[in-house]
């Protein structure tokens, strides 16, 4: 999330990185060709902006560096916390399973090669969890 508020943040800096004032400057430059010379705007360059910007930018800063720690999750651990060393535990934190988990490698001659797995799940009443190829 910090990442992509830096990116908008950081595109108003420019006209480049703002699609709405890409915008206005095409209907000011569109709406000049349809008044008198005394009243025409002038456009737009790619660093009009960057004044405002610069300030948004910066606000946008402190305001993350201050309001940052209420707003951002914690990194708090608790008993959910998913670390595990094998995919065996990791499941059974991940979806606080009671049953046994286990790992099932199937060779190429088994008569289970080739099934649905909703099949496999019916026939061998088991829960498949993820499968791979290796």
């Amino acid at each position: 999330m910090p990442m992509g508020f830096c990116a908008i943040l950081g595109g108003t800096i420019t006209m480049v990185g703002s699609s709405p004032l890409i915008l206005l400057n095409d209907l000011i430059l569109t709406s000049n060709k349809a008044l008198p010379e005394a009243q025409q705007m002038e456009s737009w360059s790619l660093f009009s902006v960057t004044p405002i910007g610069l300030v948004m930018v910066t606000v946008g800063i402190i305001y993350f560096v201050v309001a940052g720690r209420f707003v951002l999750p914690t990194n708090k651990k608790d008993k959910t916390d998913t670390k595990a060393t094998n995919a065996k535990d990791y499941f059974q934190k991940l979806y606080g399973l009671e049953h046994t988990i286990t790992e099932l490698e199937i060779t190429k001659d088994s008569p289970m090669l080739g099934k649905n797995v909703l099949d496999l799940e019916k026939e061998y009443k088991v829960r498949i969890l993820a499968m791979c190829e290796g």
